[in-house]
């Protein structure tokens, strides 16, 4: 069976999924299914629905129109994957085919995302009972959350996030500076590492019950590992200050947590020493910040009269396999999560420049103290091999340019 759904990538919205149940209208207006208070947005702007085999979006006479690939629209038919925005919310259109246990897990996430929309509707914010209920309950079934009473679960409910993840999509990166907490209810991940050169190590396989996240939680460091989606996936988020708040009332729990870092991170010390695989060196380079020249990749190839812009930013985090990327907010804001990005770092003498194609995976925060600036992380997708050299000698501390193979 599949279902569809639309998922808030970024903006003002922060609940993150819709169920496509039938024609679903997006404007300011209270009468649309989704409400956006975005000053750009029309009372009525757009409407997705299910015409002719095919899910539709299109334009309903707005005044700022909707953007796709970096250009205005007035309809467009949608693939599990695509991205559309509407002033400053940018939206994904998700199909998954689900079945068995998915089944009762949807029926979950059609009713928390109904009751999310209701919450925005509602000058209170307040949650209905029915959803409210609903997640308490898939909380409730996470063992780690098992002793929680009714009020604690309810004031979970209130600031947990919902995502929707696609079989390969990219959940947290190492290096991300979150600190905070994921749930596993359907589904499964897959975490690991790499190493300087790219190779990868599978650390654990995660299911239905589990979590992750807690080791940037209890440090204060940055994501030590990647954790990507192996199958059709539903998440729940718990900010960093929610679950701050969780642990005080309830010590115990900072205990729980504890026995699992201790356990993971001698696992991964374990992996790593049988494959050979050095822990990632503390480089001050890694955190180095690098001037980068960047142009979005349109995708449409042989228009090579079309004008490119190109736009200035610093690199925030350096990895072999992808960066932070910090520029001006009104530039991050154009940017949709999976848009590619054609990359030129400048690196200090002996290295020189470095060129890449990087994708947008997600948007962690704004640059502390500049209220004007964004962050955005990437993940490298090509490289020439001589720019793969010369980033590994400027991380890794080598003087000079190793041979090109």
């Amino acid at each position: 069976m599949k279902k569809y759904y639309l998922a808030v990538e970024r903006g003002s919205i922060q609940a993150n999924i819709y169920p496509l149940l039938g024609p679903t209208t997006i404007g300011r207006g209270p009468d649309n299914t989704i409400i956006i208070q975005d000053p750009t947005a029309s009372r009525s702007h757009a409407c997705v629905s299910f015409r002719d085999g095919v899910w539709l979006v299109e334009d309903l006479g707005s005044r700022n129109g909707i953007i796709a690939s970096g250009r205005r629209i007035q309809d467009m038919p949608l693939k599990s994957g695509d991205t559309f925005q509407i002033g400053e919310i940018s939206f994904r259109f998700l199909e998954k085919d689900l079945g068995g246990r998915a089944e009762h897990l949807a029926a979950t996430v059609e009713v928390l995302s109904a009751a999310i929309e209701e919450s925005s509707r509602s000058s209170r914010g307040t949650r209905p009972a029915a959803g409210s209920e609903r997640l308490q309950q898939a909380i409730a079934e996470i063992p780690f959350f098992s002793s929680l009473g009714e009020a604690q679960l309810s004031k979970l409910a209130e600031t947990a996030t919902l995502h929707v993840f696609q079989s390969g999509d990219s959940i947290i990166r190492e290096g991300d500076p979150e600190r905070s907490v994921f749930l596993i209810l359907a589904g499964r991940v897959r975490v690991f590492t790499r190493d300087y050169r790219g190779n990868e190590l599978d650390l654990a396989a995660l299911g239905v019950g589990q979590f992750f996240g807690e080791m940037s939680f209890l440090t204060g460091k940055p994501r030590s590992s990647f954790v990507a989606a192996l199958e059709g996936s539903v998440l729940i988020e718990l900010s960093y200050a929610a679950m701050s708040n969780l642990v005080r009332e309830n010590p115990q729990l900072k205990d729980t947590l504890v026995k699992y870092f201790r356990e993971r991170i001698e696992s991964t010390r374990k992996k790593r020493e049988e494959v050979g695989m050095p822990e990632r060196r503390q480089n001050d380079r890694v955190r180095a910040r690098v001037a980068v020249i960047f142009s979005v990749l349109s995708g449409s190839e042989g228009s090579e009269d079309r004008e490119v812009t190109f736009y200035n930013a610093h690199s925030r985090d350096i990895s072999m396999s992808g960066m932070l990327l910090e520029c001006e907010r009104s530039v991050a804001e154009r940017l949709g999560i999976g848009t590619e990005l054609r990359l030129e770092l400048k690196l200090p003498s002996p290295w020189g420049d470095v060129r890449a194609v990087g994708t947008v995976q997600r948007f962690p925060a704004a640059a502390s103290g500049e209220q004007k600036a964004a962050v955005v992380a990437l993940e490298f997708k090509a490289m020439p091999s001589e720019d793969i050299q010369k980033l590994k000698g400027f991380l890794h501390g080598e003087d000079h340019l190793p041979s090109v193979a």
